[in-house]
């Protein structure tokens, strides 16, 4: 699992560090130690290069690692007095993250001394994102982006003194276009503020630049893909904002750029999507075909509803529950070993495997690469591919079950287990759909037997028969990776 950052909990007191924790390596020395005024009473100060310490009364001390510290700004006071404040980043709950103060008083040169050193030691924390290429979407949502980036977002970006190129779509297709001709050189990440449809917009233009870059065939669906060598991250403003719950577990713009700020990062799978000889997207979120394609399409006429959309869908879906049933033939290659590599192109050594049966819909989630075990049967840690799910006929019940475990919590994995008999979990690297005996294409059915759902958008796929394939760790997220516990171990 990836090693979590120790961000601190607001209000925590910590044991004091013993001397001999700070001389472990000359990393862990401490640099600077002072009596600075705290709240009125003198503390002794100690900075290393990685944890500011406040010693308090009875021996208890907030500890406050650099990575986690937003800034540090010294303010001149009279009588050559000097206050320090310090902006850092704290839990605030289990999963939320919130930006707190602490003021430290003194003679101004020594509180300048402390703004300089730690300003030094902010810029060498790893992965902290000096340069952002920032993307807003001003329709998404309740067409609000702008607002939210300006009122909440950006006075957090410039207080970590993070550079910013705005740049404001003006049309739809507008960010993908930018990104597949973009140069990202000295940008240390991308973000978006709209929902998934402005997502899956700038991965896919950024990864179509990528492999034109290095002469990669992206039509091809056995090319090995070249990855995104920066992170996206996404501020959540739409109506749809499965990625930032999925990356972040909230919808608060805030939260999201408070984790950008920290700059951790994670590799996430992404599909590629390929019908009649060509790629037609990469896939980030999701792809559904049959009942979840059908439902993006109709929740489409009926956007004026905003989020809301989809629950009126469901709602419309439990009233007629007029699933639609499909002849289909599913050829997929298993993920059976977890150690094998892309680039290993081990795929020709592995036997195609077929299942075929009137099904409700096939549904493919591209989960990050480091889930904990969920059923050790078909999921593991290390797995290297995606989980795709099988839907036969459903009763309402079932439907109520699917639709609030992936669409409301993205928690699809969850309901793997012998109880669940109306969805078929497989773990593979690729598989490919064929519908037997297509309907007329000029009739409803023959419409929706034509078009996919990929990442809440509705994608045509100009027939009745594709191939998807698993690419793991082809895009990098800005992500939130929490402590498990008080004291910020992981």
């Amino acid at each position: 699992m990836a090693t979590a950052l120790e961000v601190p909990s607001e209000g925590t007191d910590f044991p004091k560090m013993s001397q001999s924790d700070r001389t472990v390596s000359h990393e862990a020395a401490t640099i600077l130690e002072d009596v600075l005024e705290v709240e009125k009473t003198k503390c002794k100060i100690e900075l290393t290069k990685e944890i500011l310490t406040v010693h308090g009364k009875k021996k208890q001390c907030r500890i406050i690692p650099v990575a986690s510290i937003l800034s540090a700004v010294c303010h001149d006071e009279a009588n050559s007095k000097s206050q320090l404040t310090i902006q850092y980043i704290h839990r605030a709950g289990k999963s939320n993250l919130k930006k707190s103060s602490i003021c430290l008083k003194g003679d101004t040169s020594v509180c300048n001394e402390w703004e300089r050193k730690l300003q030094e030691y902010i810029k060498l924390v790893p992965h902290r994102p000096r340069r952002l290429l920032v993307i807003v979407n001003p329709e998404s949502g309740k067409r609000n982006g702008l607002k939210i980036y300006k009122s909440k977002v950006e006075p957090i970006f410039k207080l970590a003194r993070i550079e910013t190129e705005v740049v404001v779509t003006e049309r739809a297709g507008h960010a993908e276009d930018m990104m597949s001709s973009k140069d990202l050189a000295g940008i240390d990440g991308v973000v978006l503020v709209g929902g998934d449809g402005t997502f899956h917009e700038v991965a896919n233009g950024a990864l179509r630049k990528i492999q034109n870059d290095y002469g990669t065939n992206p039509d091809n669906p056995d090319s090995v893909l070249k990855p995104l060598e920066i992170p996206i991250g996404i501020i959540p403003t739409g109506t749809g904002n499965g990625i930032a719950m999925q990356v972040f577990d909230s919808f608060d713009p805030e939260v999201a750029a408070l984790a950008i700020v920290l700059g951790q990062r994670q590799p996430h799978s992404t599909f590629s999507l390929h019908a009649n000889g060509k790629l037609l997207k990469y896939s980030i979120l999701l792809l559904g075909y049959g009942w979840l394609g059908d439902w993006i399409y109709n929740a489409e006429t009926r956007r004026n509803l905003g989020r809301a959309r989809y629950a009126y869908m469901l709602l419309n879906a439990l009233v007629w529950n007029n699933q639609r049933l499909m002849d289909l033939e599913i050829e997929y290659l298993p993920e059976t070993n977890p150690d094998v590599t892309d680039s290993e192109n081990k795929d020709e050594i592995k036997e195609w495997q077929k299942i075929e049966g009137r099904f409700s819909g096939v549904h493919t989630s591209a989960q990050q690469n480091n889930h904990d075990i969920i059923d050790p049967k078909i999921h593991h840690s290390k797995h290297k591919g995606a989980i795709i799910a099988v839907t036969k006929q459903m009763s309402r019940t079932q439907l109520i079950q699917l639709f609030y475990k992936e669409i409301f919590k993205n928690q699809i994995l969850e309901l793997i287990g012998p109880d669940i008999n109306f969805v078929k979990f497989l773990v593979v690297r690729r598989y490919r759909v064929r519908l037997k005996s297509p309907s007329n294409p000029g009739t409803k059915d023959g419409i929706l037997e034509r078009l996919k759902n990929c990442d809440g958008e509705i994608l045509q796929l100009g027939g009745t028969e594709f191939e998807a394939r698993c690419h793991p760790g082809l895009v990098q997220l800005f992500h939130c990776i929490l402590p498990s516990d008080e004291k910020g171990t992981s």
